[in-house]
């Protein structure tokens, strides 16, 4: 993206800081292994880089729709914050070039996206049945929680803390860059981001609480803070577009440049070190420093983890969950809890063999979820989620049996599958069709 705007050693030299951004680094990598929101500080620069590259590259069509199905594919919640950012960077810049082609091939381009990422799609949002979805938004997840200026996080004392710092810093850098760019009259070239770097300020702080009270799909996003990928993008190519616009280097506009590459650089590693620091105490009455160091008793009786996750039937803390497969079952199945049976596994495929002296229950070291089918001596039964932990149990009658799961399809997946590839014929489609108008402009302007 960053080319497209600047010369080469400045574009590599903002590349090399885009690896370093603070909620990328600090909070996304560092403080809450959200590796997979993450992953969108790969997929919307490079959905914005095609929509650059839409008049001049033939497959800039095909890209768009794969990046944005990958995006989805990445991180649902911020998919959409970026799919609305992307929506609108979209309109100013295909709007500044009266291009309404390119805008009709972007539009067509990000629905077939969505349609390629039915796969995951449709059975990320049917099959929330199955799992405490409704933690998700629960008090203390709610967007209104988490407002730049309103925030209240009684669960973490260091949040609160970096976030609003981190707006500070990009603020501070996003306004640096608007002045530099006044005064050398290079406000058009950036105003595709400058609008972004707005949108997002807006939806991060309080006076937005009405839409995400009131918007039923923004609501599920749960943080408005996850924002700062489209805020962190765009002040970031501000300030590059901004530093490269400086022909003279008078001195003010050179100390406007240092202070704001300072506070980004600085700022950056405060939070990061407040982010792989220990925690704060969570709580007045509670005199322990909660954090990496932690003993895993320490872990277990504050009942962390993302319950949210697992079955429904789970009534126990995560973590006990894990200490039940772990240090009870030992991988093994077990009969009437005083039995353990080895499990052979190829693939998706497990199986049990055993004989049993009693009728009984047999636990199986594996999630209830309704992508795995029980067959006992072949025939298929429908079994129940174990109490308390929701895992796979299995009624037995006295004899020999042979207990066999495996992965299956539920009708989500084949919906969603169906879909994927009716859109991946339709995009083959619409860029056969894309490709020939492109041909037949050219000769008509030769």
């Amino acid at each position: 993206v960053l080319i497209q705007y600047v010369e080469i050693r400045i574009a590599l030299l903002f590349s090399i800081l885009y690896l370093i951004l603070p909620y990328r680094y600090a909070i996304d990598f560092w403080y809450r292994s959200a590796f997979a929101e993450s992953m969108a500080y790969f997929w919307f620069p490079f959905c914005i880089l095609q929509i650059l590259k839409l008049k001049n590259n033939a497959l800039a069509g095909v890209w768009l729709s794969v990046g944005f199905a990958g995006f989805i594919m990445s991180h649902l919640p911020t998919a959409l914050l970026g799919g609305s950012a992307i929506g609108l960077f979209l309109l100013v810049q295909c709007g500044k070039q009266a291009d309404f082609f390119a805008l009709a091939k972007a539009v067509v381009a990000l629905a077939l996206g969505v349609g390629i990422s039915a796969l995951y799609l449709i059975p990320a949002l049917y099959l929330q049945e199955s799992i405490h979805a409704e933690i998700w938004w629960q008090e203390g997840f709610r967007a209104s929680d988490w407002l730049i200026g309103s925030m209240e996080a009684p669960k973490d004392a260091r949040l609160p803390l970096m976030l609003p710092l981190i707006f500070m810093v990009w603020s501070l850098v996003g306004i640096i860059s608007i002045m530099l760019l006044r005064q050398q009259n290079s406000i058009a070239m950036a105003g595709s981001w400058i609008g972004m770097t707005a949108f997002s300020a807006f939806m991060m702080t309080a006076p937005s609480s009405v839409l995400w009270e009131n918007l039923p799909l923004l609501f599920k996003v749960q943080f408005p803070w996850r924002m700062f990928v489209i805020y962190e993008v765009s002040c970031l190519v501000m300030f590059a577009i901004s530093v490269n616009s400086i022909k003279r280097f008078r001195k003010s506009e050179v100390i406007m440049a240092v202070i704001g590459g300072t506070a980004m650089i600085a700022g950056g590693a405060v939070i990061t070190f407040l982010a792989t620091g220990p925690y704060f105490p969570v709580s007045s009455n509670n005199d322990k420093l909660i954090g990496y160091h932690q003993t895993v008793e320490d872990f277990v009786s504050q009942g962390r983890g993302a319950k949210e996750y697992l079955p429904r039937e789970v009534q126990v803390k995560p973590v006990d969950v894990i200490f039940f497969i772990r240090n009870e079952l030992r991988r093994s199945a077990v009969f009437e809890g005083s039995q353990f049976f080895p499990v052979g596994q190829t693939g998706m495929k497990m199986s049990i063999n055993l004989e049993v002296d009693q009728p009984g229950t047999l636990i199986v070291p594996r999630f209830s979820f309704p992508i795995w089918i029980v067959r006992v001596n072949g025939r298929e039964i429908q079994s129940t989620p174990s109490v308390s932990y929701g895992l796979i149990s299995v009624q037995l009658t006295p004899g020999h049996h042979l207990v066999e799961i495996a992965r299956t399809w539920v009708w989500q997946e084949r919906l969603g599958a169906v879909i994927s590839i009716i859109s991946l014929v339709a995009l083959l489609y619409c860029q056969y069709w894309w490709r020939s108008r492109a041909v037949e402009s050219s000769t008509r302007r030769i």
